[in-house]
């Protein structure tokens, strides 16, 4: 208590003990003088009551400024409402921060679940109920009656720590999941799964790459092995003979830089997603039509017939050699796949504000389970009709790649036995060549 205060009360209280001290010896004044006294103390209390009232109001809402107080009260309000207003600023930085990685966890793309120790859920993020099937409604079941896995359960039962197990998804079998077990602390788990389907596919494409490389490769390195022990094998030759070994060396030589060129092309493509400036031009669609057909008539027997329809003044914007190869590919690919006696139409005309090209023939079809996949690398449809001679299945996988690098989309019609429709459309302009 300050000294001002106490001053205060010992005055009043001083006042009183005098005024009844003086009724013995005014007994006449007695009366007057015990109620003056008992009026200042009864006022002394009035505003002693008034006072604790105010700090009782304010105690109801303590986080408010304490005013329209004695100094007495003010002194003891001040320190409280600071220690809370501080205490208040602390637990809103930290639910804000709480909030902060609650709606981080919420745009993550992977499965986020808090287990307790006994494998009840405390807390799930939005992804969960995709990749695992958990909702937020079930928060407080066990994990165990969401996901049936016996070893995931186990793992979180044994409380396992740097668990890395692969399993399906309990939602989509076709996805497969990677799941961590990360210990938070003695009494909690955090579960991660990890949606790596794609992952997985991109590592099986690899491992197939590789197999068809070295499937494609090993055929005409097997031939020029044989052909040049042959050759070098000590034994007398004539000049009729090793002259005949060499042409055939020509086959297999050919066929391995046309693999080699094929697979630099696509690695090429793949690197510069969009052409620059400087590549672009503006290009005669009829003349890339024609020298594509003159390409592909030494793989045409006489009985093929390769007809061209199209708008010789018609032109698009585009990378000249990369457009030809696409040409040249799809007709190459039309004469490969069509019998003897097949027609074979090319066509180059203007839709609206694009340029259309088309390759039809008459040839064996596509089935629809391979439609999707003809674009791949290596993929090729394999057939035993006499005069089909399927390539190297890059041609088409080279196509995807530089269309797309044209902003534009290779389209495909066909029927088991009745021929295909190769089509895309190309801006006439992009924008990119100079001048343009």
């Amino acid at each position: 208590m300050k000294f001002k205060e106490f001053r205060l009360e010992y005055s009043v209280g001083t006042v009183c003990l005098v005024l009844l001290g003086l009724t013995g010896l005014f007994p006449e004044r007695a009366a007057v003088l015990g109620w003056t006294a008992a009026v200042l103390m009864i006022i002394f209390c009035v505003i002693r009551l008034r006072e604790a009232r105010q700090l009782y109001r304010w105690l109801r809402h303590p986080l408010t400024h304490p005013q329209r107080m004695s100094k007495y009260w003010l002194e003891v309000a001040r320190p409280t409402h600071q220690s809370l207003g501080e205490s208040r600023a602390r637990q809103l930085e930290l639910l804000e921060t709480m909030r902060t990685i609650r709606d981080s966890a919420e745009k993550l793309p992977d499965a986020c679940i808090i287990v307790d120790r006994s494998g009840v859920i405390e807390n799930v993020n939005r992804i969960s109920a995709e990749l695992l099937g958990v909702l937020r409604d079930d928060v407080g079941k066990h994990f165990s009656d969401i996901v049936r896995h016996v070893q995931l359960n186990q793992a979180i039962a044994d409380r396992e720590t740097d668990v890395l197990l692969e399993l399906e998804s309990p939602r989509d079998s076709e996805r497969q999941l990677e799941i961590r077990l990360v210990p938070l602390d003695d009494d909690r788990q955090l579960l991660v799964a990890r949606d790596i389907t794609r992952l997985n596919r991109l590592l099986s494409m690899r491992q197939d790459f590789i197999a068809n490389v070295s499937h494609e490769l090993r055929t005409p390195l097997t031939i020029l092995s044989g052909y040049v022990e042959e050759l070098t094998d000590g034994h007398e030759m004539s000049w009729d003979i090793a002259q005949m070994l060499l042409q055939k060396l020509q086959t297999p030589t050919a066929r391995m830089k046309s693999l080699i060129e094929d697979l630099l092309t696509l690695t090429q493509l793949e690197a510069a997603p969009l052409p620059s400036m400087d590549e672009v031009t503006i290009t005669n669609g009829a003349t890339l039509a024609r020298t594509a057909i003159d390409d592909a008539q030494h793989l045409a027997c006489e009985s093929h017939v390769l007809t061209f329809h199209g708008d010789e003044e018609l032109t698009s914007e585009c990378v000249p050699s990369e457009m030809q190869s696409v040409f040249t590919n799809l007709v190459v690919n039309a004469v490969r796949y069509s019998p003897k006696g097949g027609n074979i139409v090319v066509r180059w005309y203007a839709l609206d504000d694009l340029a259309r090209f088309e390759v039809q023939d008459q040839g064996i079809g596509i089935a629809q389970e391979h439609l999707s996949r003809i674009t791949e690398r290596f993929y090729r449809v394999f057939t035993k009709i006499e005069g089909v001679t399927p390539g190297t299945g890059l041609g088409l996988a080279i196509v995807k790649h530089v269309l797309l690098r044209h902003k534009s989309k290779l389209q495909v019609k066909s029927k088991l036995g009745e021929g295909s429709l190769f089509y895309f459309d190309l801006p006439r302009s992009m924008g990119l060549a100079e001048g343009v």
